[in-house]
């Protein structure tokens, strides 16, 4: 079973990700998020990001809240 990890983002945030390495479509857009080249998510308009939960350090680390681990 795959671990994911949601977090609600804004507009910083998003940036965040970015800066951190992860590439997905800006808002209002949807699709994969992508890593090194690699699909480890998915990002919506209703859930946010959803990200592979091998993320969750770095999610901790960069101060930016999540609210599901399953």
């Amino acid at each position: 079973m795959i671990k994911q990890i949601s977090i609600h983002t804004d507009r910083a945030a998003e940036q965040t990700l970015r800066q951190s390495g992860f590439s997905f479509p800006a808002f209002p857009e949807q699709g994969d998020v992508m890593f090194n080249g690699e699909k480890v998510g998915f990002v919506s308009n209703f859930n946010g990001v959803t990200l592979d939960a091998k993320f969750k350090q770095l999610i901790r680390d960069n101060g930016l809240p999540f609210w599901n681990l399953n």
